[in-house]
């Protein structure tokens, strides 16, 4: 019986299945731009992402994806709901949002994107959930 609990610490799945929870979508226009990041260096910048994925928005209310096989680790999450689909998060003159975003953590942005730091979780079970509301900018 020992032996068999020392010999699962040494084969402890090192993946799992991360669940994400998008809750508070408004609109079914456009698609839901989701970007998992794994270190501070490059958080927010495309090319440094582990993972990006586009899903089209069925309905309103929550919507619930699945990143399976990923390594245990501390990473931070960036969605954004590109309502008219053109690929990037519109923002007015100033740099405000002007379509709904999100963040692990639920990291609210004022007047800049929330750090990595400030967004990181830790995944570090077999399965997983974790939940964002989009939002849209204003004054905080």
């Amino acid at each position: 019986m020992l032996f068999a609990l020392i010999m699962s610490w040494f084969f402890l799945p090192a993946n799992g299945t991360l669940q994400i929870q998008v809750q508070n979508i408004q609109s079914t226009a456009g698609v839901l731009r989701i970007a998992l990041f794994n270190r501070s260096e490059g958080f927010l910048e495309d090319e440094n992402a582990v993972m990006a994925q586009e899903l089209d928005i069925k309905q309103k209310g929550i919507m619930y994806f699945q990143l399976p096989d990923l390594p245990f680790g501390k990473y931070a999450l960036a969605i954004y709901h590109d309502l008219n689909n053109n690929k990037k998060l519109d923002t007015n003159a100033f740099g405000v949002p002007k379509e709904p975003y999100a963040f692990s953590n639920n990291a609210r942005a004022k007047w800049s994107s929330p750090t990595f730091d400030e967004s990181a979780f830790q995944f570090k079970n077999d399965q997983q959930t974790e939940k964002v509301t989009l939002q849209k900018w204003r004054k905080q």
